[in-house]
């Protein structure tokens, strides 16, 4: 699928997936189709996780994931997702979403990558309210759209990254069983760590900082694994969302942000 137009996304002739077929948690879904850029960057996330657990976290991880953040994000411009995300923006799809589903989706793809997520942990993440959710949707849209994510994270790694200039980040991931376990913000271990706080730009949340941004990373992945389950034809985006997701975790895990705090 090397470009999501927009005659895939609309028209009654499209039949979807049945919602209810997909929910709980036993359901078993299919391994997600994506592109190979994709799984290129997912596993070059997963080699700096693990090098950097292993190692302890220093300025040049950090700088290594904003890289992956910026191709992530000229990919999806160039595939035309960003537009059809954004058009998104203004539907109020609460009622679609499937938390259990995005969480499962979400480990699946990354347990095949090496990285290992809380599925209870990503469920609670992305129950948000209904309000909540309309509220980030709206938000990401008065900045101009999703493009702007990809830039604040890329960002906000860079910015780790000279907090870390001379110190090593020994928190976040560890390696766990032969695999790399990526903890959330109530997994007993990510404990003991300080969220460095910043402020950012993020329209309607008046004072809020990087908290929102791991919050509207999550609730775009949410997005896409609506879209990946409701639309014939885009399977690709369930990887894609679940990239968002264990993003925003990852970021969470390595004590930038909060988004139980937003």
């Amino acid at each position: 699928m090397n470009k999501i137009g927009r005659r895939m996304f609309c028209g009654s002739a499209l039949m979807a997936f049945p919602l209810l077929a997909l929910r709980g948690q036993d359901l078993e879904i299919a391994p997600p189709q994506t592109d190979l850029l994709i799984d290129t960057l997912a596993d070059e996330i997963t080699r700096i996780t693990a090098d950097g657990a292993r190692k302890g976290f220093r300025a040049e991880h950090f700088r290594r994931y904003a890289s992956v953040v910026r191709s992530f994000g000229a990919h999806m411009e160039g595939k035309g997702v960003n537009r059809e995300l954004n058009r998104r923006l203004e539907e109020d799809d609460f009622g679609t979403l499937d938390p259990a589903a995005a969480s499962r989706i979400t480990v699946d793809y990354w347990a095949r990558k090496g990285l290992s997520f809380n599925a209870e942990e990503l469920t609670r993440q992305i129950s948000m309210p209904r309000q909540h959710y309309l509220e980030i949707k709206s938000a990401i849209k008065k900045q101009g759209g999703v493009r702007w994510l990809y830039k604040a994270a890329a960002d906000a790694f860079e910015r780790k990254a000279k907090d870390y200039e001379s110190m090593v980040y020994r928190g976040g991931p560890k390696l766990q069983k032969g695999a790399i376990f990526v903890p959330g913000s109530k997994d007993s271990c990510a404990t003991g760590f300080a969220v460095a706080q910043y402020d950012i730009d993020l329209g309607i949340f008046v004072g809020a900082n990087i908290d929102c941004l791991c919050q509207a990373l999550i609730a775009t992945g949410a997005l896409l694994t609506i879209m990946c389950l409701t639309i014939v034809g885009a399977q690709e985006l369930c990887a894609i969302g679940a990239f968002l997701v264990a993003l925003a975790n990852l970021m969470q895990s390595l004590g930038m942000c909060d988004a139980d705090r937003c």
